[in-house]
């Protein structure tokens, strides 16, 4: 697999929601191994479906059991003079 086909055949997104064959997943792998473009968007594809994975684990607690935010209210500046 080259640099080109797994560009365009959105190679990174299939491997990462496993939409692949058997054969596609290998040859990516390999391919893989080689580009660091491939590599790289693999790495952060994992850590963002990590993130929203971890996100939504407190998405099912009620309100009141999540501690609630806190906001600093806007104050303005006096403009200089």
């Amino acid at each position: 697999m080259t640099h080109a086909v797994a560009v365009s055949t959105h190679a990174v997104e299939r491997y990462l929601l496993d939409e692949m064959t058997e054969l596609e997943r290998h040859r990516f792998e390999e391919h893989s191994f080689d580009c660091h473009d491939c590599a790289a968007d693999l790495r952060v594809g994992t850590l963002m479906r990590e993130g929203v994975k971890a996100g939504m684990l407190g998405a099912g607690e009620p309100a009141a059991a999540r501690e609630p935010a806190t906001v600093t209210p806007f104050r303005p500046r006096k403009a200089w003079s």
